[in-house]
């Protein structure tokens, strides 16, 4: 898992939240590895040469499982934030959930920004005292990411209470 990596909750759940929303979980209730848009495909939508690389890696790393599968999936993510996604990893510094969220979206995600008549629309959220576009689905992320953390600390005080 994340944590494994150092990652503190609140990272993992705005990483969450985002692949929630990439990989349908709005709309069929949980991540889903297998998720393809036609285009794109897995947890976080990988597509074009990202895609490539990600099935490479799996045929390298047998051990993870085929390319399609939630383990595979996050090695994956994993490997990429200790190379050319290495700015996204200033998640870790972030202690607020729904900027840690759109700091994800921006810096590991990169999707389309959400327009109105050609123009972007500016971001309600200011991460890093950078004033940003919004990207699209960027309240769904934060409203997972922010359901996600509550289920995550709770379960956890369960447990250490238990």
């Amino acid at each position: 898992s994340f944590t494994e990596y150092g990652l503190p909750p609140t990272a993992v759940a705005a990483i969450l939240g985002n692949f929630w929303v990439e990989s349908g979980g709005d709309e069929f209730g949980d991540l889903d590895p297998k998720a393809t848009n036609g285009v794109a495909e897995g947890i976080a939508q990988w597509e074009a040469s990202r895609l490539l690389e990600l099935k490479q890696f799996a045929t390298d790393n047998q051990q993870h499982g085929g390319f399609d599968t939630l383990r595979c999936q996050i090695e994956w993510v994993i490997m990429e934030l200790g190379e050319e996604y290495k700015s996204a990893m200033g998640v870790k510094e972030i202690t607020n959930i729904a900027d840690a969220a759109v700091f994800w979206q921006h810096r590991y995600e990169k999707n389309a920004y959400e327009t109105n008549g050609g123009e972007k629309v500016p971001s309600k959220y200011i991460v890093q005292n950078e004033v940003m576009n919004k990207r699209l689905h960027e309240d769904r992320r934060v409203h997972h990411a922010l359901r996600i953390y509550k289920q995550f600390t709770s379960a956890k005080v369960r447990r250490e209470n238990g």
